[in-house]
């Protein structure tokens, strides 16, 4: 698969409680075997950092629906609920838990959980 990705993501300045909301705009350009297609993803979350002996943790919740043009349908709701844990320089943690709803696939629900190592330069 080929695939071209477009991405517009906002947020809001801290609110009451310190919380950002943050929504996500995004547009995957698909190219499977000569047959053309895109997903039409739209996210928001919110979340809120706290400083914890001298490291960032910012627990945050996302939500997400998902348009596939292969099935001209809304296919696919994703909710997910983590933690994101500076852990030194550029080293960042981020165990989550996610619930997947898929109309079109089996099985139509997952739930999963999952550790994210990120590396920012």
């Amino acid at each position: 698969e080929n695939r071209g990705v477009f991405q517009v993501t906002g947020r809001t300045p801290p609110l009451a409680g310190d919380l950002e909301w943050i929504a996500r705009v995004r547009w995957d350009l698909r190219d499977r075997n000569g047959d053309n297609s895109s997903l039409y993803r739209l996210r928001l979350g919110v979340e809120r950092q706290f400083d914890l002996h001298a490291h960032a943790v910012v627990p945050y919740f996302h939500a997400e629906t998902i348009y596939d043009t292969r099935y001209d349908a809304w296919k696919q709701q994703r909710y997910q609920a983590g933690v994101e844990v500076t852990l030194s320089g550029p080293w960042r943690i981020k165990p989550y838990f996610e619930a997947r709803n898929d109309n079109l696939s089996q099985p139509a629900h997952v739930r999963a959980i999952g550790l994210i190592l990120q590396y920012y330069r």
